[in-house]
């Protein structure tokens, strides 16, 4: 397998995204309101980061992996502002487009 420049950027990309996401719902998962989407939401990012792993094993399912992981995030993403009362739909979308970019990313890798 060798490796290219979008497959390390798709890479890259997703341990950023995966990780920070983690990081954030780490933060936030202490408090009691938040504890069942915020624990979908660091699901979500060890999923997305699992599909690394998945690509670099050169398993061409690594797409089906890293769409789970998006979904799980931006559902949990949504859930959030459901119990907040505030859900920003351009912050939804920059994340759903995101989201696909890494998926699509994916697939072509």
């Amino acid at each position: 397998m060798q490796i290219e420049g979008l497959d390390r950027a798709i890479w890259l990309f997703s341990l950023l995204f995966g990780g920070l996401t983690i990081y954030g719902a780490c933060v936030q998962v202490r408090q009691p309101l938040y504890r069942k989407s915020c624990s979908l939401m660091i699901a979500g990012g060890a999923v997305l980061l699992a599909a690394i792993v998945v690509s670099l094993r050169g398993i061409v399912w690594d797409w089906a992996v890293a769409l789970v992981g998006c979904a799980a995030i931006c559902i949990a993403a949504y859930w959030n502002g459901r119990i907040c009362g505030v859900v920003k739909l351009k912050h939804h979308l920059i994340r759903f487009l995101f989201c696909s970019i890494l998926v699509v990313g994916f697939s072509q890798s």
